[in-house]
């Protein structure tokens, strides 16, 4: 009798433990599911600008435009010492880019800084600068109109190769290759021909930092340049030249201007 007690309650407690078990399974599944549920990338509020200031511009201006300017650009950069050439180099450097100079505006400027502004706010970690990490280059050279959404996989490890600057893992970076998990983000490749073959770009954890995974990813002022919907907002703006981007908005018959409508379309 006594033996038959002791089996019912040992019967008793492994199938508590196989419950508590499965439970545990459950709860960690579900978790993981609502992590992986795609977002948008740029969270309603956090378009720029995050404004940069004049100070910060001129000290980090090499950073902000590494991925655009030419090797004698950063040659003739590295070459300068006073505040003043600073200045004068910058001015020139977004002059020699305007799509319609003589105009009040730089469009060029306007969008890139627009882009940096925004990879400030979203993508910027633990003292990195956001366009200093690898999703905030991604992010400024396609535009947000390029990113559909974003999500967090876990698994493929930590990564085995070299890259540039990123965010920072944090506490993510004790994780073990099977815990690791990856930022996944879906493209609209029909924004640009550059991206033809690359539906999902991939940033996986690497030493501390998330860098990107996806190879022939292009990061050069050719690629910006390529963005269907910039090119019909330099279309757009070249043939109402005198107008102001700051006092544009709508036609004669309220409906919007097509360089108003090519600039929200970024």
């Amino acid at each position: 009798m006594q033996h038959s007690t002791m089996l019912r309650a040992t019967y008793i407690l492994e199938s508590s433990m196989r419950n508590w078990k499965l439970m545990t399974c459950l709860i960690l599944a579900l978790s993981i599911v609502m992590a992986a549920v795609a977002e948008p990338i740029v969270q309603r509020g956090q378009r720029g600008p995050a404004s940069l200031d004049e100070e910060e511009i001129l000290e980090n201006f090499d950073r902000i435009v590494e991925v655009i300017w030419t090797e004698e650009e950063e040659d003739e950069w590295d070459r300068l010492r006073s505040d003043e050439e600073k200045q004068t180099f910058i001015d020139a450097f977004w002059e020699g880019r305007d799509p319609t100079p003589g105009t009040p505006d730089n469009e060029f400027r306007d969008v890139y800084m627009g882009r940096v502004s925004t990879a400030v706010t979203t993508f910027g970690n633990e003292g990195i600068a956001g366009y200093r990490t690898e999703r905030g280059k991604v992010f400024i050279i396609y535009g947000e109109n390029a990113l559909l959404a974003q999500e967090m996989r876990q698994g493929g490890g930590q990564m085995t190769v070299g890259g540039g600057g990123g965010e920072n893992v944090g506490a993510g970076a004790a994780r073990g290759p099977s815990q690791a998990f990856m930022y996944v983000w879906t493209m609209n490749t029909s924004t640009n021909p550059f991206l033809e073959g690359k539906e999902e770009i991939i940033f996986a954890p690497f030493q501390g930092s998330y860098t990107m995974s996806t190879r022939g990813v292009e990061l050069t002022q050719q690629v910006l340049l390529a963005n269907r919907n910039l090119q019909q907002l330099f279309v757009a703006r070249r043939a109402n030249p005198t107008a102001s981007m700051a006092g544009a908005g709508t036609g004669p018959s309220g409906s919007s201007t097509p360089d108003v409508e090519a600039m929200s379309a970024l």
